[in-house]
């Protein structure tokens, strides 16, 4: 069956419910001994200024499910601090999470190859993330759909590894 996700710009007035999701993220791993993003369970000033600047940028995107929030993302063209002199012309994604209770809805799956024709669209020739060096679930599902492991860093958040989507 073919999933119809409907993904488009997130609007400045739909910031709250980005945070009740990243907020609904937080707790799902919380209460699966997961120990990441606790930031966004109380966000700070920097936090929520970081949300801010996206949704001021035109770079958060909503994923919608019959015309329920069904996932989201951030997605920049500003080289991030990690990949120092690497190529810049990427983009770059951020907070990407989707509603647990629509997990087997292959949600995330669609909404990286929506990513990846985003990105071709608008000449980038490569998708980069980074995640937690230790989460070996979430690194194996990039590595799934197709990401390439570049290397390990440091970061505010401890040991990340950088993945990146070859387009």
């Amino acid at each position: 069956m073919e999933l119809s996700l409907e993904i488009q710009n997130a609007s400045i007035d739909e910031m709250s419910s980005a945070l009740v999701m990243l907020k609904d993220a937080a707790l799902w791993l919380e209460k699966n001994n997961i120990n990441q993003w606790k930031r966004w369970l109380a966000p700070d000033e920097k936090t929520l200024a970081w949300v801010r600047q996206g949704f001021d940028n035109n770079e958060f995107f909503f994923a919608r499910l019959d015309g329920k929030l069904a996932g989201m993302f951030r997605l920049t063209w500003d080289k991030d601090r990690l990949w120092d002199d690497r190529e810049a012309a990427a983009g770059y994604l951020h907070a990407f999470t989707t509603d647990r209770k629509l997990k087997d809805n292959n949600i995330g799956s669609a909404m990286l190859e929506w990513m990846e024709e985003y990105c071709r669209q608008n000449n980038r020739h490569l998708l980069r993330l980074d995640c937690h060096s230790w989460s070996k679930p979430l690194r194996s599902y990039y590595e799934k759909h197709g990401f390439k492991f570049i290397t390990d860093k440091d970061s505010p958040y401890g040991l990340v590894s950088l993945y990146e989507l070859a387009i």
